[in-house]
């Protein structure tokens, strides 16, 4: 049985997973904009999807050993989401600004 502690614990720690996968994602988005070509596109289309499994799957590695839980689940995609309604504009500025030189 897990404790209460633990499952806030879990649920924190896949927070910060969902927020890692989504500075990723701008980090990412930046980097596609600088490319023309439609092979870079592709590329980090896939570094995408591979950072997301990975960070996933390490995160809830670390917070339940491997057990998915669907609120563990819900607390990653509100992390990642969390990231893009809170920091995703930040980003857009940068990425505006590095057009613009």
């Amino acid at each position: 049985m897990i404790s209460v502690f633990e499952q806030w614990a879990s649920s924190l720690l896949m927070l910060y997973g969902g927020l890692a996968l989504g500075l990723a994602d701008g980090i990412l988005r930046c980097v596609r904009a600088r490319c023309i070509s439609k092979l870079a596109g592709i590329i980090t289309d896939a570094a995408f999807v591979l950072s997301f499994f990975c960070s996933f799957s390490c995160a809830l590695f670390y917070a339940s050993g491997g057990i998915l839980r669907f609120y563990l689940v819900l607390w990653f995609v509100l992390g990642f989401l969390l990231f893009r309604a809170a920091f995703f504009p930040l980003f857009t500025r940068i990425l505006k600004k590095i057009h613009k030189k």
